[in-house]
């Protein structure tokens, strides 16, 4: 952020988040690369699901697992399992988020 301000960048931009988030996104790419290349094709698809559930959807309905290509409910628990042992996602109010904010944006942009 600093660098962004000694850029000449305008704090009160309203853009200036979304420009400082995809800096930070880009600096972290190698790191969330190697993360997601350990992952399963499960996990994977799991993980990119949360990333792009609103508010009053549920990752368990029949849509959104048919829209996502998930696999089995059986599956599916396995695979967040693994992920919440790891520490990438983790449960709030009866819905799964990815941790991580900025491991979440690197995620929405695959």
């Amino acid at each position: 952020m600093w660098d962004l301000i000694l850029e000449g960048e305008d704090q009160e931009n309203p853009e200036f988040k979304s420009i400082w988030l995809k800096r930070i996104v880009a600096g972290q790419s190698l790191i969330f690369q190697n993360i997601y290349d350990q992952l399963s094709e499960n996990q994977r698809r799991v993980l990119l699901a949360i990333s792009v559930l609103k508010d009053d959807d549920k990752l368990f309905s029949k849509e959104i697992r048919s829209k996502n290509k998930l696999p089995e409910v059986s599956s599916m628990t396995a695979s967040i399992k693994s992920l919440t042992k790891k520490k990438l996602i983790h449960k709030v109010k009866g819905s799964y988020e990815i941790i991580n904010p900025v491991f979440e944006e690197w995620v929405k942009s695959l």
